[in-house]
């Protein structure tokens, strides 16, 4: 007798070799930001989070399963990734909508004041990117005594570890309250070089939410989409920084119920995209 199958064709395209796609579209308060790959994922785990209730009855002495309800359901995507993008460890950090800055090769900072060590200790400046012309024009000012330092007597300009600063020559001023700046006094900002960059303020954001498209791209086999309209980012425990693999940021998508505006579909809807005739993937 010919078995009937449940799928059509029946053949190792029902299996998969999933990869995983994660696109977020963050909700900005009256619309959403449009979608955004969040990158290279590595530890996909999925989970659906569901609990339930079992009821057992037990008439002759021994119990028996008669009634199982859902109680609970609470869907995480738990997943790693190793792009360490601006917007990625803005969500990682909880962090404020980020601050673009242009390129100042003239931007200045300061003055700066420190308490002096003794011979050999090294006073790193907060801009830290200067050329050879604004290390030149750096004077340093002893406030307590109220004298200019002398520059390669008292002290040198140094480059460490591509920061520059200062490293004391002499004990003459240990403990004492000193500037950095230029001027006669010391008084008036440095120059620096200023990278062009984005930043922002970790771990002043509230709760993220977005609107997610979780693709599971196959090597060969069925392709999945499951399209939510509701749901927060938030940073899982750690950000690995281990030299010997890329580092990478660990994070939680956790849907959230979406009943009032979809009723049927609270926590969006899984689409199954199937196969071409020649079970090439249609995702």
């Amino acid at each position: 007798m010919t078995v009937q199958k449940d799928s059509i064709p029946y053949s190792g395209n029902n299996r998969a070799l999933l990869g995983i796609r994660l696109l977020l579209a963050q909700w900005t308060g009256s619309y959403h930001s449009g979608y955004r790959h969040i990158g290279n994922i590595i530890s996909p785990d999925l989970e659906q989070g569901i609990e339930r209730y079992k009821h057992y009855s037990s008439p002759i002495g021994q119990d028996k399963l008669d009634w199982i309800v859902p109680i609970k359901a609470e869907p995480i995507f738990k997943f790693t990734t190793d792009e360490l993008s601006n917007k990625n460890l803005q969500y990682f950090l909880n962090a404020g909508a980020p601050t673009a800055v242009a390129a100042n090769p003239t931007a200045t900072y300061g003055p700066e004041t420190i308490i002096c060590g003794k011979t050999g200790d090294i006073h790193g400046l907060t801009e830290g990117n200067l050329t050879d012309a604004q290390r030149t024009a750096l004077k340093v000012y002893d406030v307590t005594g109220t004298a200019l330092l002398v520059a390669d007597t008292d002290y040198s300009v140094i480059t460490l570890i591509g920061e520059t600063s200062i490293q004391m020559l002499v004990d003459t001023y240990a403990g004492h309250l000193l500037r950095i700046g230029t001027g006669s006094t010391a008084a008036v900002a440095y120059g620096f070089v200023q990278k062009a960059g984005q930043w922002f303020t970790p771990l002043t954001a509230q709760n993220v939410y977005v609107a997610a498209k979780i693709q599971f791209f196959p090597v060969q086999g069925k392709g999945l989409e499951w399209r939510i309209r509701n749901a927060t980012i938030t940073n899982g425990s750690k950000l690995n920084a281990d030299k010997k693999a890329a580092s990478s940021l660990d994070f939680e998508l956790n849907l959230l119920d979406d009943t009032v505006l979809n009723p049927t579909e609270p926590f969006g809807r899984m689409w199954d995209l199937g196969y071409d005739d020649a079970g090439t993937p249609t995702i």
